[in-house]
């Protein structure tokens, strides 16, 4: 069992996370319900990491959407910023960064 865990991500500007106060894991061994607490760490990391990256998406979508060149190239490096971040912290695959940075800077210089 986890007694209110609340853990800090240094890397993570958002507030701390709290686990609930008692949570039982179906883990029998020591070992397991540490991986299974590591494991609540990791995906809650992860969950913060790739919603700064659709937040980027959306604004830099919306920028588009505006005919906005200026706002449309501010938004992209910032979407550039998040992938790559989320890509080297491993929330997201190399290539899916790629992807997301090609794909969107195709869209940027569409706009006239």
């Amino acid at each position: 069992m986890v007694y209110g865990l609340t853990i800090r991500f240094p890397w993570i500007s958002s507030a701390p996370l709290k686990l609930p106060r008692k949570t039982n894991y179906m883990a029998n061994t020591k070992s397991a319900q540490k991986r299974a607490r590591q494991s609540l760490k990791r995906a809650s990391a992860n969950r913060v990491i790739k919603s700064n990256v659709k937040t980027a998406r959306k604004a830099l979508n919306t920028a588009i959407s505006a005919g906005s060149k200026e706002d449309a190239e501010n938004s992209l490096r910032q979407l550039t910023s998040f992938a790559d971040k989320a890509a080297k912290k491993g929330a997201i695959h190399k290539n899916s960064a790629s992807r997301l940075k090609a794909l969107y800077s195709q869209r940027v210089s569409g706009i006239s």
